[in-house]
């Protein structure tokens, strides 16, 4: 029997699942007969089959995901996951795992059976906890991408590389490509540097700018990327480096006394390395080539 008041509460179970809800949780609170009548006036809109939007909700990325996890009663996963976990994926197709053979042109269905302690729920969608996020990603994406989110992982502490290689021991690698990429990225020292500089240095390679030095020592300093024959420094910062305001004012003293000894060092951030990354090239290539040519000058 239905509680009393239910007549109204299948918009609030709808409105924590982004507008979205399917027929059998409205059939907890509406006879067949009233669900009929809703999409008949237009309060509920389908979106698949026993799924629907209900209306004053707007159709986004995040009510098709839900959409999709209703549909194949599955879980969010893979780049889906990854950008709802925050890892750094910012574009994502509907991307699902489920037990069920979904065939439908716009979700991304992965079947496979994912145990209940390994889902959870991220702004009232089911998804894949980060383990099996960052497990999965290696399936779908380039090795970087799936470096990019781990450390992403490890720098807010959603995870430990100890946990996630007794994870992927749990799992296996068997027909798991993802489990393997991530074992590799593990076992090989990532931890040894930022994720910043590792795509600092693939942006380096990318562009064919060799001939640096890595963490090159200037008396009681180390540059991160140094080019000594022209006396041209690099250094990169995280995302937190400006807001700490004694870092800041130490590492300008500390420009200022290499500034002194004839080095010249240009500064990026992560956001310059991610989203301006040409004009960081060009930069450093514009600011080789003056002091080269300053160099050849003098020599005369």
């Amino acid at each position: 029997m239905r509680a009393p008041g239910h007549k109204g509460r299948w918009r609030d179970a709808a409105g924590a699942q982004h507008g979205v809800i399917g027929r059998q949780e409205l059939l907890g609170y509406l006879s067949t007969p009233a669900i009929g009548r809703l999409v008949a006036k237009g309060d509920l809109r389908r979106l698949h089959r026993g799924v629907h939007l209900a209306s004053g909700h707007h159709e986004t990325w995040e009510t098709r995901l839900v959409a999709a996890t209703i549909l194949g009663d599955g879980c969010a996963s893979h780049r889906a996951a990854a950008r709802l976990w925050d890892l750094g994926v910012q574009s994502a197709p509907v991307e699902i795992t489920s037990s069920a053979h979904i065939r439908n042109p716009v979700v991304v269905a992965h079947r496979r059976v994912v145990e209940p302690s390994q889902i959870t729920k991220i702004n009232g969608i089911r998804v894949t906890g980060i383990h099996r996020t960052l497990i999965d990603l290696g399936d779908v994406v380039p090795d970087d991408v799936v470096e990019d989110a781990l450390d992403r992982a490890l720098e807010r502490k959603l995870t430990s590389t100890d946990w996630l290689l007794k994870q992927i021991e749990s799992l296996g690698t068997r027909g798991r490509k993802g489990a393997g990429v991530l074992h590799s990225i593990i076992e090989s020292g990532h931890e040894r540097s930022s994720w910043l500089e590792r795509r600092f240095l693939r942006l380096l390679d990318r562009h064919s700018l060799g001939g640096f030095i890595r963490e090159f020592a200037v008396g009681p300093y180390f540059i991160d990327f140094a080019w000594p024959e022209v006396l041209l420094g690099v250094e990169v910062h995280g995302a937190k480096w400006h807001r700490n305001r004694k870092r800041w004012t130490r590492d300008l003293s500390r420009h200022n006394d290499l500034t002194t000894q004839g080095w010249t060092v240009l500064h990026f951030t992560w956001r310059d390395v991610r989203e301006r990354p040409d004009a960081v090239v060009k930069e450093i290539r514009t600011t080789h080539a003056r002091l080269s040519l300053r160099l050849d000058l003098n020599a005369r």
